[in-house]
This record gives structure tokens, sequence and C-alpha cells, in this order.
């Protein structure tokens, strides 16, 4: 069985939150298919996840020493 590595990367933590649930159902009817359609394709990825693994970086320039 072969691995796939996923990496992301979000502007801040409030945006990797909103990725971590769902956003509420649509009322509208042409949205509701596309929200549907990509809330299936959410449960059917984390079907396929074996292992998770989550680090919190800091931006490289608060890491660069000061001159």
């Amino acid at each position: 069985m072969g691995r796939i590595y996923m990496m992301t990367r979000y502007d801040d933590m409030d945006h990797w939150e909103t990725t971590r649930r769902p956003s509420p159902e649509p009322s509208d009817p042409e949205d509701r298919k596309i929200w549907a359609d990509g809330y299936k394709a959410v449960r059917e990825r984390t079907q396929m996840v074996l292992d998770k693994q989550v680090r919190i970086l800091r931006p490289i320039s608060s890491r660069m020493p000061t001159i």
C-alpha cells in the first residue's frame, strides 16, 4: 500500500479552525448541491486518513536573529 502526504498552510489559527468544522448547510438549492458534494468529499477523505499530525510553526520572521 502506498502513502500520500498532504501538507497545508493556513493564514492564521482562525483560518485553520474554520476548516475543522463543517459550515452549516446553505438554504439556497444551488449552493446546497455544491455544499453536499464538498461535505461528501471531506467525509471520504477522513475515512482514508490513517494518521494525522498538526504542527504549528512561528513565522520565519519571528525566528530570525536581530542584527
